[in-house]
């Protein structure tokens, strides 16, 4: 039972975390449409006219004084007529006659209200007006015709057919004189922005969440997963290759990155079905992914186990490992066209893993050409691997992007594994399908998928921090803790 709970809370934990996510990444629309409410109730507000109510209650009775205790039955009835007779085209006529109001008397009897109360004798007549001291007027003014209607059509009472009073007269009082009530009706400004926040709020959040429903980009370990059919084995750091000055230097690291980089390594050894892949393919879906540095710094992860590893710079599109490391001919193409052997493009590059001294060869992508790209479609590209096999443990191959360009392919199709590399809330949904469809087409062995540029997770009350992770988060699959463990052994 106390297991179940923990999950039911843990999973409770995501989706609340899950909605800050969604409310952090969508803050661009939630803030301006937020702002947008804010401002449009305080112009609305601005441009309305000011209003004010004068209040003031009038006593219906009969005979010159209050119904007595044995027609209280009759109350009801009377002060529900006396209100609509209050309400009528000839009672505010006679008031616009009066005070010299410009208005229609359904204009009038618009910011006219009387109420009563059914158990009570009392009308109450609110006037409404753009100053004080018109409302007043009309609400004074609105009371006094009403009383001299009532005198002179009801105040006679009824009487017989021998001139004696069978009914008493109806009689109206102004019990309290026509009165401002303080402040404006409208526009209460407070009120309009108090709406318009609560509106705002709940109309961005809607908003927010709907664009998060109509975004097709893949954020969870479990979406990728599930759309690629490859099991997510890591998340790193990339550093950025265009601005290296040094080589060397790329691999000099501070804090874990090179300790993430070998246990991802690790890992890939773990999950491949004859020790590590002896050729293996880095591609991403689209460019700017961060291929080239997880490229460069897996390599060289690799090498300071003690095993002989060859980079090669098969993105004839960006050639970034040829800027960062050595860009002189002959290369890749002079390879592919036989021009020159393996041997003969291959260069030492020789690096620092702290204060451990790293080599390894790498193979530069070469001079360009109108059919460059045509050369990794031949059979050279499998006496390429075979020969490069031979000579090195792990071979390490940088490729185009496999949704933008068709240079890879072949590649991909060639080599032992294939290291997914996609940049963290990146990968679309549509693109996943296109990437598992080409996969299965070419009968490519994709190993796993690595998520770069990925932020630290946090501990449950940690402050969030706005730098990368500087280590590698394995994924949490059932064989996290078996991969994990293959990782330490094989570091060690």
């Amino acid at each position: 039972m106390d297991d179940i709970r923990d999950d039911e809370m843990q999973r409770g934990d995501l989706a609340v975390s899950h909605y800050f996510q969604v409310i952090g990444r969508r803050r661009w629309l939630i803030l301006p449409m937020f702002v947008c409410a804010i401002g449009g109730a305080a112009l609305f507000s601005s441009l309305q006219k000011s209003v004010y109510s004068a209040e003031t209650e009038i006593v219906v009775g009969q005979g010159n004084t209050l119904f007595q205790p044995q027609n209280s039955n009759a109350i009801q009835p009377l002060t529900l007529t006396m209100a609509d007779l209050m309400m009528s085209n000839i009672v505010a006529r006679d008031v616009i006659s009066t005070l010299d109001l410009s208005m229609t008397p359904s204009a009038l009897l618009s910011n006219i209200s009387v109420s009563s109360n059914p158990q009570t004798a009392v009308l109450h007549l609110t006037a409404d007006a753009q100053s004080p001291q018109q409302a007043r007027s009309i609400a004074s003014e609105f009371a006094a015709v009403f009383v001299r209607l009532v005198q002179q059509r009801f105040g006679q009472g009824g009487i017989g057919s021998r001139g004696a009073q069978i009914q008493s007269p109806i009689t109206a009082l102004v019990f309290d004189p026509a009165h401002v009530v303080p402040g404006k009706v409208s526009p209460k400004l407070a009120r309009n922005l108090a709406v318009a926040a609560a509106l705002g709020i709940v109309l961005s959040l809607a908003a927010a969440f709907l664009a998060e429903q109509l975004d097709g980009t893949l954020r969870s370990q479990n979406e990728i997963e599930a759309a690629l059919g490859i099991p997510l084995i890591g998340r790193l750091p990339v550093q950025h290759l265009e601005h290296l000055t040094d080589p060397a230097s790329l691999w000099y690291v501070q804090g874990g990155i090179g300790e993430a980089y070998r246990t991802l390594g690790a890992i890939l050894s773990s999950r491949a079905t004859e020790s590590f892949p002896r050729t293996l393919v880095v591609a991403s879906a689209t460019e700017g992914q961060g291929k080239e540095a997880v490229t460069a710094n897996l390599a060289a992860a690799i090498a300071s186990a003690g095993s002989r590893t060859l980079v090669i710079e098969g993105d004839f599109r960006q050639r970034r490992l040829d800027a960062a490391l050595d860009a002189r001919p002959p290369g890749l193409t002079s390879v592919l066209a036989g021009d020159v052997p393996l041997g003969g493009a291959a260069r030492r590059i020789f690096l620092r893993c702290g204060a451990v001294a790293v080599q390894l060869d790498f193979v530069p992508s070469g001079a360009n050409g109108p059919v460059v790209a045509e050369l990794l479609s031949g059979k050279s590209v499998e006496e390429l691997l075979k020969a490069a096999s031979e000579h090195h443990d792990c071979v390490l191959i940088d490729a185009a992007p496999l949704l933008a360009f068709a240079d890879a392919l072949h590649l991909v199709a060639s080599v032992d594994g294939v290291l997914l590399v996609i940049a963290e809330n990146h990968l679309q949904a549509r693109e996943a399908t296109e990437l598992r469809s080409l996969f299965e087409r070419l009968g490519a062995r994709p190993i796993g998928v690595v998520v770069t540029h990925a932020r630290k997770p946090r501990r449950r009350g940690q402050r969030p921090s706005g730098q990368f992770s500087d280590s590698a988060v394995p994924a949490s699959d059932p064989q996290a803790a078996e991969d994990v463990a293959a990782a330490d052994a094989t570091v060690s």
